[in-house]
């Protein structure tokens, strides 16, 4: 029964390690190593992927702009300079 479990889902950590504890009573110790050795890469796996998730989640902090020059309006600026600078 739990060597299906595993086969129809080869990632489940807790039915690698129940098979682990099983291999292992059963006086199987390279089908238990093999085991364990699956359950403790996929733990490894899960934690890593944590931990890249956590590292996401963290807020980008805008840097403020600085503000844009004003263009005050003399007689020598034209309308076309004007449209210029203020788009």
């Amino acid at each position: 029964m739990l060597p299906t479990v595993v086969a129809s889902n080869p990632d489940d950590q807790d039915a690698h390690y129940l098979l682990f504890g099983l291999y292992k009573e059963l006086g199987q110790a390279a089908a238990a190593g093999k085991e364990l050795q699956i359950f403790q890469e996929l733990k490894r796996k899960a934690a890593d992927q944590q931990q890249k998730s956590a590292c996401v989640s963290i807020p980008l902090i805008k840097r403020p702009q600085p503000p844009l020059p004003v263009v005050e309006a003399t007689s020598a600026l034209t309308n076309s300079a004007l449209r210029r600078y203020c788009l």
